[in-house]
């Protein structure tokens, strides 16, 4: 039989945070995991409004409406380096 070993899992409850503040985490978080200086995390949380253009070149004229009408309505626009076309999160 193989024995399971216990994991240990840190949850961080973070509420409304903002979207380039939880990515600067998270990016510090993978850094400190893959050198094994932590153990794993999981991050619980929820950003204000807004439309990560992923890295598809044309993801901005995806977007479908102005920067403006963007703000107008309380987003923001973030370029992201992971996915390929607009997401929403929101």
């Amino acid at each position: 039989s193989t024995a399971m070993a216990a994991t240990k899992v840190v949850c961080h409850h973070l509420g409304r945070v903002p979207y380039l503040r939880a990515q600067a985490m998270q990016r510090r978080l993978v850094a400190m995991r893959r050198a094994q200086e932590i153990s794993d995390h999981i991050l619980l949380l929820e950003h204000p409004p807004v439309f990560t253009l992923g890295r598809m070149q044309a993801s901005l004229q995806n977007l479908r409406v102005s920067e403006s009408e963007v703000a107008a309505a309380g987003a923001s626009i973030v370029q992201s380096d992971r996915g390929g076309n607009v997401t929403f999160h929101g």
